[in-house]
């Protein structure tokens, strides 16, 4: 969860736009001890519910889906790639695929970071989002460790 599960919290976070008040998780455990494989669930306000799965035992895949009462929206490699990148929605009455050039996001992230400070428009990252993620991946060990939710 630490390495890969970060990224899934944090796009859970910025979409949900909140923290959730609860989560519930089990995780596969390495030989080594450490999670090889970790499912959580998410529970936010207003009956919402983040979905995560992760895996360093899994082919190598990663998607996106945002599903509500009004439509679908799906985002293969989310997080990046040397391909190009699928996004469809779907509603009741339309469907729309967009395909997005393939981009390095280490290369993207130096030349955004170059920009920056180049332009003096450098504005970190406050300390609580990551300390908000940090939390959140803390309360997943935790559930995962002890079958039991763990409230926020």
């Amino acid at each position: 969860m630490l390495d890969i599960g970060c990224y899934c919290v944090h796009i859970i976070r910025k979409i949900t736009r909140q923290m959730p008040s609860s989560v519930r998780a089990f995780s596969f455990n390495h030989d080594k001890g450490c999670d090889w494989t970790t499912v959580a669930s998410l529970h936010f306000k207003d009956d919402l519910i983040g979905l995560l799965d992760c895996s360093f035992e899994y082919q190598a895949d990663q998607s996106l889906s945002i599903v509500g009462t009004q439509g679908h929206i799906k985002c293969d490699l989310p997080f990046g790639s040397y391909h190009d990148i699928s996004l469809s929605l779907k509603t009741p009455n339309e469907f729309q695929t967009l395909s997005l050039p393939p981009t390095n996001r280490y290369i993207s992230c130096i030349q955004d970071f170059h920009d920056k400070i180049s332009h003096q428009k450098f504005t970190p990252s406050p300390a609580r989002d990551a300390i908000a993620n940090l939390k959140i991946l803390d309360a997943i060990a935790q559930a995962s460790q002890t079958g039991q939710e763990v409230s926020l």
